[in-house]
């Protein structure tokens, strides 16, 4: 329920890219075992409403893990990373990051 503010900002694909919203504090929590990292850590703080957790998706595959991005309460993009807290590394992997930031600076500056 804490998306629901920013629902439009969530309805976003570029590319083969697109994004996934978590369901429940086990989604964020599954991620972070499934990407081995730290994400199941900020499951309180998704639900304290300090930050947001998205899953970045291949639209052909949307049930693998791939990316992993944070999103701030101001609509700006956190960590952003692979499994193992990998720096993305490829030219698609960063158009989808400028592409969905500017997205939410749009979304956030018409809320």
């Amino acid at each position: 329920e804490n998306y629901a503010k920013h629902s439009k900002a969530w309805e976003f694909s570029y590319g083969n890219h697109t994004i996934i919203v978590p369901k429940t504090a086990q989604d964020i929590i599954d991620e972070g075992a499934n990407m081995h990292h730290c994400v199941g850590g900020y499951v309180n703080c998704v639900l304290d409403n300090s930050i947001y957790i998205v899953f970045v998706r291949h639209k052909d595959t949307p049930d693998n893990c791939y990316i992993t991005c944070q999103v701030h309460t101001n609509g700006r993009i956190g960590q952003y990373f692979l499994a193992y807290d990998r720096y993305i590394n490829s030219d698609e992997d960063r158009a989808f990051y400028d592409a969905f930031q500017k997205h939410l600076t749009e979304v956030w500056k018409n809320n």
